[in-house]
């Protein structure tokens, strides 16, 4: 089993489409088309693929110390991971 993680564009929307939180964690995360539709320059999307299956999805937020005080400057946020 080889685990991959890959950086996606604002085009690959349909590679992670399918996954989903529970309904309860929605609005803890929101939803991967809720990400791809938010205007965030400054938040990047990757992927989790183990061998070619796609199942994971996340984004790195390198302005996170713009809306958290307790982050430095240089912190970057692991933001809305979906499995």
């Amino acid at each position: 089993m080889n685990v991959t993680l890959y950086p996606l564009t604002s085009n690959d929307l349909p590679r992670v489409a399918h996954l989903r939180v529970a309904p309860d964690q929605i609005r803890f995360s929101g939803t991967v088309h809720e990400a791809f539709a938010a205007a965030e320059p400054l938040v990047d999307f990757h992927a989790i693929a183990v061998d070619t299956d796609t199942v994971g999805f996340f984004k790195i937020d390198r302005g996170y110390h713009k809306n958290y005080p307790f982050a430095g400057p240089s912190d970057v946020g692991l933001r809305r991971i979906s499995c």
